[in-house]
């Protein structure tokens, strides 16, 4: 899905939830461009995404195909997000069985394309293919939205619950900065997953709410733009306890030098800040196209304050709204009801003989 969101609203038991949804996927600002046989060939954008209503609420899914790693990697990545299940894994150990369902087909067809080509089939074999992953599964209960999640990989997903007009990071994967400086963890059709690198949680959403979904170069802009904005806000700024810690971690990182990250989170912290709120209306904003998304993306890059990378978004606003209150009962006037005297006594069963009231 790109381009067009997806709006839902249902009544449940406290009130109406309402969720829009919009995400784009886009190449790297400054793209490779290679040599095959006579021709130059652009490098295709290998991030991935799917939004998908379920029987019970929506799945959402960022897969980046780590093309430095392997062959046919964005093609992994869709594998991937294409045969996410419509309900959230019961475990970690329900993620290989999973990928056991299609991960050999995959590697079947990729042998096939590369067996013309000796040297790309041995990297195949060596290498396999790789990607990230992160999803989200948002359910409708009678206590509003719950969301469960699931990522491997460093592919960023934040919930934001809204107070007082402002966003509150109330749950964050991966949970430290430090994680962009390393080398992500990798699902493999070649490899068992490890059960250690799966991270996973539940977060019962807020009446009012923003869950985003990215790629690593992405989702690394966000959180050092909405932590430089915190920084800049001092005591004035609303900290919860995931935020508290990452925002205790950009303030040592922006300290420090000869990482990128460093020098990114430091041109970060120099920019003109607003407030939280102005910062996700302006993701929001560059959400209106693909064409605005692309160039926001490379105005981003050539100031420093993105990695050039393949970018991918997912932005959900979710809002349950509060239940009307119902109407009083009526007063009530059957003042022509006959009470018994002291020497009737009112039938149990008998509604509507004499002595008794069936309530009007």
């Amino acid at each position: 899905m790109e381009g067009d969101p997806i709006e839902d609203v249902l009544a449940t038991a406290t009130g109406a939830v309402s969720w829009s949804v919009r995400g784009f996927s886009v190449v790297k600002p400054k793209n490779d461009v290679f040599g095959q046989g006579d021709q130059a060939v652009t490098r295709p954008n290998e991030d991935r995404f799917r939004v998908a209503e379920t029987g019970d609420g929506l799945l959402a899914a960022v897969s980046d195909g780590a093309g430095s790693s392997g062959l046919y990697c964005g093609q992994w990545a869709q594998a991937l997000v294409d045969h996410l299940p419509d309900t959230p894994f019961p475990n970690r150990g329900a993620v290989d069985p999973w990928m056991g369902g299609f991960w050999k087909q995959f590697a079947d067809e990729a042998k096939r394309l590369a067996a013309d080509a000796p040297t790309r089939h041995t990297k195949l074999i060596r290498e396999g293919s790789c990607a990230t992953l992160s999803v989200c599964w948002l359910r409708r209960t009678d206590a509003g939205v719950t969301l469960h999640w699931m990522g491997y990989g460093d592919s960023p997903l934040c919930v934001f619950e809204w107070r007082d007009g402002q966003p509150a990071l109330i749950s964050s994967h991966p949970g430290s900065l430090a994680k962009f400086d390393q080398a992500p963890f990798l699902l493999n059709w070649k490899d068992v997953p490890h059960k250690d690198h799966i991270r996973g949680g539940v977060v019962h959403l807020p009446p009012q709410a923003t869950v985003m979904l990215a790629s690593d170069g992405i989702g690394q802009f966000v959180l050092l733009r909405y932590l430089s904005v915190l920084s800049a806000l001092g005591a004035d700024a609303i900290l919860s306890a995931p935020a508290r810690a990452l925002l205790e971690e950009f303030r040592k990182i922006v300290q420090t030098s000869g990482s990128k990250l460093s020098s990114m989170a430091q041109k970060h912290l120099l920019q003109p800040h607003g407030s939280a709120a102005t910062f996700i209306a302006e993701l929001r904003a560059a959400m209106t196209s693909e064409a605005t998304f692309a160039s926001l993306v490379r105005a981003w890059n050539e100031h420093g304050l993105m990695p050039n990378d393949d970018a991918t978004l997912v932005i959900i606003d979710v809002e349950t709204l509060e239940p009307e209150p119902e109407p009083e009962p009526p007063a009530d006037t059957h003042d022509d009801i006959p009470v018994p005297s002291d020497g009737d006594s009112p039938v149990a069963d008998g509604a509507g003989e004499p002595g008794t009231s069936d309530g009007g």
